[in-house]
């Protein structure tokens, strides 16, 4: 009440002399006081700093198109590569380092035909589509989910039709006339160019077409298989994101008929209860949780109600139910103890400005990104479809169930054609994909809700824990990850030191004499005491002497949360529940201008990139990767998945690259993420 009373007294000043000096008579209007906005019960079970509102970026960037069927064939030279090495035979391993990896495929020639492939703008996809070029809406043709200036999948097909004289629609029947609720339709791809559209066998008039998709991949050069996952999601309802990779193809007709099942199953599941969206259990699995104990996995939910909770209103439309909806169901009206953090632009240059589950049932676990969630549909064992050795006998020709499971019919077409389309590396696809599920649209229900729990090994800083590094001349390398040694720095042997999370002093706890800094500080809440306090604007020092660094842990030059151990965290802020790999958020690869950016200003080296070189970027010369100083396997004992590759699988080494001070692989020596950032940045009281 004090607040809004104040800031009508201005409204009422003006309007006293306007009174007094004009003949006007009539009453001026008086602005109405300004009405908090309540906040988005979301807000309880999320994490990172509270936003009012998003400003997702509208439709924008590059987008990268294919056309048609990729067959797969790096996995199939590495998986029969380890496959042989396991009986002791090498022969795959071209380069002799006892691993069979997309190293040895490139050197053997394994490519992969992409296909065409198309380049366009999303600037350029808003402004196609805002012409209505088909008659099926100017913008998007789901504008009751998605908000002006957001798009499809769908919408991306629409506008290379439109843009294309060898693609058309032969026939669209729109969400309203589909027993699916989602745009049907086929299409016609004269491939061979003749001018034909009905000669081009599978590409012509086709109501196979569907679509593969990988999420942006940012800066790092990773090779997929196949490209992309198949995916069962509704095209017109999976939303466009900045960086998404998208292949259009006609899939076979079990596959068709797989997600057909699956849409139908959904539909008939929200009729069943009465126009309610329910999941009807919700699946913990946390094995792999440091806590867990036996008994700790299973049911935990059953027959949760779903509500839109409206969150990303600056993406969907009213009333929009999207993944994150549902864990937030749980969470809100279950009791299921669950915490959200929202992802900006990564540090690896991933675009991602969404959420991801960050705290579940038995805590967080000590990592970063460990606790996943999806949504699952499994009419006739849908869930089994994707794997490294798929077998299709619980599914028929037609994609429904087989007799095995209570169906009709069995799988006639043979091994080699269910591996064409449901052998995938990772075993990933369908509605298990590493995507982004929070933001995956569903209006109707599903069977269970996954929450599970996977143990990363890797780049995971923990700052409860002590750290060797070794000091290289400009920046601290990770003794625990990128297989370093002491003879890794330029200036040849390393030094060493340790890392570890300091305790600033406070007005109750102060050391010594040392002053403790409050609100009178002249460089009250910036980071970075270097910017004032250094050798060149005072060479005396402090207090006459040198500055003081934190020799005693074998470091030599000045770090801010070092001066915070006696003069205290400067009016640092208390940290979010994330503690782990702070500059995975925040990194200067975020745009300021961002509503929601996670930027860190006035924190030296922390708020800013350096330029790696093609010779100092291990990614270019380690033709193993280490994880905690183990091999890290994907499938079979001798095969490590990482390495910079192209996505037709030929290797493709880094050029210059600007990344974050503090990466996976080096810290910054006067702002080591995440010590510097546990040190002076709090939990909350």
């Amino acid at each position: 009440m004090m607040r809004s009373r104040y800031l009508i007294l201005p409204a009422l000043v003006c309007a006293g002399l306007v009174g007094c000096g004009s003949d006007d008579s009539s009453t001026p209007d008086v602005p109405e006081p300004p009405i908090d906005k309540p906040v988005n019960e979301a807000w309880n079970y999320i994490e990172t700093p509270h936003s009012d509102s998003f400003n997702s970026p509208r439709i924008a960037g590059k987008f990268e198109v294919f056309l048609g069927e990729s067959e797969e064939k790096v996995i199939q030279y590495i998986n029969e590569g380890s496959a042989l090495a396991q009986q002791g035979d090498m022969s795959f391993d071209l380069n002799g380092d006892g691993w069979i990896n997309r190293w040895d495929s490139s050197a053997a020639g394994v490519r992969v035909e992409l296909g065409l492939q198309l380049s366009t703008l999303g600037s350029e996809i808003d402004r196609v589509l805002k012409t209505d070029p088909d008659g099926l809406g100017a913008g998007t043709a789901r504008p009751d989910i998605f908000v002006d200036g957001h798009y499809s999948v769908f919408d991306l097909l629409r506008y290379i039709v439109a843009t294309r004289s060898d693609l058309r629609f032969d026939n669209v029947i729109k969400p309203e006339e589909s027993e699916y609720k989602t745009h049907e339709f086929t299409l016609s791809w004269d491939e061979n160019g003749d001018g034909d559209f009905t000669n081009d066998g599978v590409h012509s008039g086709s109501d196979l077409w569907h679509f593969q998709l990988m999420a942006s991949n940012g800066d790092n050069k990773d090779y997929f298989g196949g490209l992309t996952f198949h995916m069962y999601s509704r095209m017109d309802e999976y939303w466009l994101k900045t960086g998404d990779v998208i292949r259009f193809l006609p899939t076979g007709e079990a596959m068709k008929g797989r997600r057909t099942l699956a849409w139908k199953h959904e539909i008939d599941k929200k009729a069943k209860n009465g126009g309610k969206v329910f999941a009807d259990a919700l699946r913990l699995i946390v094995d792999d949780h440091p806590d867990a104990a036996p008994g700790d996995s299973g049911i935990i939910a059953t027959q949760i109600e779903v509500r839109p909770f409206n969150l990303r209103s600056d993406v969907f439309q009213p009333g929009v139910i999207t993944g994150m909806d549902y864990f937030l169901s749980a969470a809100a009206d279950y009791d299921v103890d669950l915490g959200f953090s929202f992802w900006p632009t990564l540090s690896t240059g991933v675009p991602f400005n969404s959420f991801v589950l960050s705290r579940g049932p038995l805590g967080q676990g000590g990592g970063f990104g460990n606790w996943f969630g999806r949504l699952i549909q499994n009419p006739a064992s849908l869930m089994g479809d994707f794997s490294t050795q798929p077998n299709c006998m619980h599914m028929n020709d037609q994609g429904g169930p087989s007799e095995l499971i209570g169906g009709t019919g069995m799988w006639t077409l043979g091994q080699a054609e269910c591996n064409r389309w449901f052998n995938q590396h990772n075993g990933s696809g369908g509605y298990m994909t590493n995507t982004d599920h929070y933001t995956t649209v569903n209006n109707y229900g599903v069977d269970f809700l996954f929450l599970g729990f996977q143990q990363i090994i890797g780049n995971e800083l923990d700052a409860s824990k002590e750290l060797q590094v070794f000091v290289d001349q400009d920046k601290l390398l990770r003794s625990d990850f990128g297989n370093y040694d002491m003879n890794s720095c330029k200036g040849g042997v390393c030094g060493t030191a340790v890392l570890r999370k300091l305790t600033p002093a406070t007005a109750a706890n102060p050391v010594g004499n040392a002053a403790v800094l409050d609100e009178t500080h002249f460089g009250w809440k910036i980071a970075d005491c270097t910017q004032c306090h250094n050798e060149q604007r005072d060479p005396n020092g402090h207090g006459g002497a040198s500055w003081p660094v934190n020799a005693a842990d074998g470091f030599d030059v000045q770090q801010p949360h070092y001066c915070a151990t006696c003069h205290g965290s400067n009016g640092a802020t208390a940290r979010h529940d994330q503690e782990t790999r702070c500059s995975f958020c925040h990194n200067a690869k975020n745009d300021s201008t961002q509503d929601y950016a996670a930027v860190m200003p006035n924190h030296g080296e922390a708020s800013a990139q350096f330029l790696l070189q093609p010779d100092d970027n291990r990614s270019n010369h380690d033709t193993v990767s280490y994880y905690m100083g183990e091999p890290h396997y994907e499938t079979g004992q001798h095969y490590v998945p990482r390495a910079p590759t192209a996505l037709n699988g030929e290797i493709e080494l880094f050029g210059p690259l600007w990344v974050p001070h503090n990466n996976a692989y080096s810290l910054s020596k006067s702002f080591p993420g995440t010590y510097s950032c546990m040190s002076c940045h709090q939990s909350k009281q």
